[in-house]
């Protein structure tokens, strides 16, 4: 079967609004850190540089650091792990947003459907591990799908009895359910 013949049943794109929301919360956080915190010091040598009263320069000068490192990792990483998700005939696809493409067939697919999010992982993956490698491992390898963030909600009922009718193992987890 090739690629480029085949015709997803669903595609399920991203509101990039509330993507850009995101990024544009978090850069301003970075650029006041380095600016305010970080450039003043490595200008000067001096932690005594930073605009701030005595006692709250050194927790300052930390926080920035912790930031300037952090936040673009936390850009860069949600930007690998969001895009386009594509339900084809036999497998799901995840085209990321920076050129990542996770692959997962129906018969080796374990799907948790949570309240706001469908959860889609590689049975072999998480089988026998425990609860901080299968956290790494569903941020690392899975597909998560935010059902907020979607642009159109119409396909989401389509997108759960597809699943629920293909994938390997299905797990509802939404409070609905459980009642």
């Amino acid at each position: 079967m090739e690629a480029h013949t085949d015709v997803p049943y669903i595609a399920l794109r991203l509101n990039r609004k509330k993507i850009c929301h995101l990024i544009g919360l978090l850069l301003p956080i970075f650029f006041f850190a380095f600016l305010w915190g970080i450039l003043p010091v490595l200008m000067t040598g001096d932690i005594e540089s930073i605009p701030m009263k005595p006692y709250n320069q050194k927790p300052f000068f930390v926080l920035s650091c912790f930031a300037v490192m952090i936040f673009p990792t936390i850009i860069i990483l949600t930007l690998r792990r969001l895009g386009t998700v594509y339900l084809y005939q036999d497998r799901v696809v995840l085209k990321c947003y920076l050129g990542s493409l996770r692959i997962i067939f129906y018969s080796q697919m374990h799907v948790l459907l949570e309240d706001q999010k469908v959860n889609i992982y590689h049975v072999k993956d998480i089988e026998q591990k425990k609860w901080l490698q299968l956290q790494w491992i569903m941020w690392a390898k899975g597909i998560g799908i935010p059902l907020p963030w979607l642009q159109s909600m119409e396909d989401v009922p389509r997108t759960v009895a597809l699943l629920k009718e293909k994938a390997f193992r299905f797990e509802d987890l939404r409070s609905s359910a459980k009642r």
